[in-house]
């Protein structure tokens, strides 16, 4: 399954599109350069400048969906996983607080940003710091990245993405672990749009298929 076969279909009814200002669109394309240059020699790419995109546009797919303002989630979601770059086990700090610190740095220093408010910057932040928190939810664009970050985890790319990450990242859990975990995901979308995409597309099927398949090459003979 691709990417765009997520967002084919019409399982609302009509789609209430919230258009972006010219400059908001300009700004979203340099920031998408920013951060591809940023991941460049990144040597986990299921946490890259592909990944970051790909949330970007279920960012903006469930934004629509839900009636929300697109502009903040699809800023977010680009940088939300900025710490990725510099995450490292000895490092004891998560990429989440990683990810919003530099997000701070650039947000301070790049004069780009400049054409964002100060209390644009703010839910920014708080989008990006706390996009590995269910309860933080002072702002809309906040659950709707977490979404679009979960939803990146299920499918054909959230199972490619698993054994890449398991394969590549000092800080990665076993694979069987990690995707186990998909299941607890299921229980903590925000949105009914994200719910409904993984149901009616089947997005949890090749994760489970292949946690069971992995399952079964793991059970050893238990000797005495």
């Amino acid at each position: 399954m691709t990417l765009d076969s997520r967002f084919r279909g019409n399982d609302s009814g009509s789609v209430l599109i919230i258009m972006s200002t010219q400059e908001q669109r300009a700004l979203i394309s340099y920031t998408k350069q920013k951060v591809a240059r940023h991941f460049r020699h990144h040597r986990d790419p299921s946490h890259g400048a592909a990944h970051a995109e790909r949330v970007r546009r279920l960012a903006a797919y469930l934004s629509a969906r839900e009636g929300q303002p697109a502009f903040l989630a699809e800023l977010a979601a680009l940088l939300h996983d900025i710490g990725r770059r510099v995450e490292r086990r000895r490092i004891p700090l998560t990429h989440h607080e990683l990810s919003y610190r530099l997000c701070r740095e650039w947000l301070r220093a790049d004069r780009r940003f400049d054409a964002l408010t100060p209390a644009q910057k703010r839910e920014v932040l708080y989008a990006v710091r706390y996009h590995g928190n269910d309860d933080a939810n002072d702002y809309r664009s906040a659950a709707l990245v977490r979404d679009a970050d979960k939803l990146d985890a299920f499918g054909k790319i959230g199972l490619r993405r698993s054994v890449i990450h398991c394969q590549t990242s000092e800080v990665a859990l076993p694979l069987n672990v990690s995707l186990r975990l998909r299941y607890h995901l299921l229980h903590f979308f925000k949105t009914a749009a994200a719910r409904r995409l993984v149901r009616q597309r089947r997005l949890m099927e090749p994760i489970a298929d292949y946690l069971r398949r992995l399952n079964r090459k793991l059970i050893k003979p238990i000797r005495l």
